[in-house]
């Protein structure tokens, strides 16, 4: 046990003092996600210990869902930090629990809080009574991305666009999507024709980061949706990206009074 975990271990008497709010989902648990283990608190009564630690495999993460079920629990709050949460989110919304991400700098910096209460009774005690939630839950991909960081910046200040850099933002999430990207430019598939593409154009870091929010556009789009990614190619990329500039190309030429005229293929075997 770290010294941060020996210093959180809490008491019956720690927990009643911490939080007097008025139950209004008497079914709600907390969940601390972690690198190594995730701490869960389930209502007082629920069970004889109403904190439990897990682990980070995916066994723990179905035996999580299984003791929440046990313990009657219908709702649960967790941290949206790092990468850790989406498994578990994935697991405890397909056995129908109402899970809601949370915002752990919000929470923690909460006139009140108690430093002798485990993260997850304090989650637990705000969300059975919503008090100081903050939801993350991504209603579209546009928050979805721009929670990433890597989607592009609308600083705008008089009418004009001033930069449309990237936020920069620390986020474990965005740098899987980043790492993802990288390995994807070395493929023969569409996002290793788009990395490619881009990289010969803007440079290596913009293309790691533009293929890393097309990733997580295809992420997202999977993830609410349940469906299948289907990778169309290289070649298949290729070709539409030549039309795109064929298109291009003849509104250029139209703009100027111009009209293009594709040149017959030449065959070369005599």
């Amino acid at each position: 046990m770290t010294k941060k975990q020996k210093s959180s271990v809490p008491n019956r008497q720690s927990v009643a003092k911490a939080s007097k709010l008025n139950p209004i989902h008497p079914n709600a648990a907390g969940i601390d996600i972690g690198s190594q283990h995730h701490w869960v608190c389930v209502p007082s009564g629920a069970a004889n210990e109403c904190v439990r630690r897990f682990g980070c495999y995916t066994a723990d993460l179905y035996a999580i869902a299984d003791w929440l079920a046990e313990c009657k629990v219908e709702t649960v709050a967790m941290e949206s930090t790092g990468v850790y949460w989406i498994p578990l989110f994935q697991i405890l919304e397909t056995h129908g629990f109402e899970v809601k991400l949370v915002n752990a700098h919000h929470v923690k910096t909460l006139p009140g809080r108690k430093t002798d209460v485990l993260d997850c009774q304090w989650l637990q005690q705000l969300h059975s009574s919503e008090v100081g939630l903050d939801p993350s839950r991504f209603p579209t991909v546009k928050h979805f991305t721009s929670w990433l960081g890597l989607c592009p910046g609308s600083r705008i200040t008089g009418g004009k666009i001033k930069s449309s850099q990237t936020r920069p933002v620390v986020n474990r999430a965005a740098n899987a999507f980043r790492m993802a990207a990288q390995t994807a430019g070395k493929s023969n598939s569409a996002l290793g024709a788009f990395y490619r593409r881009l990289r010969s154009r803007l440079g290596a870091p913009k293309a790691i980061t533009a293929t890393a929010h097309k990733i997580a556009r295809i992420f997202y789009q999977l993830w609410t949706t349940g469906g299948d990614y289907t990778d169309p190619g290289m070649d298949y990329y290729e070709q539409r990206y030549r039309e795109r500039m064929v298109n291009h190309l003849h509104k250029k030429a139209q703009v100027f009074g111009f009209e293009l005229i594709p040149q017959p293929s030449t065959n070369l075997v005599s």
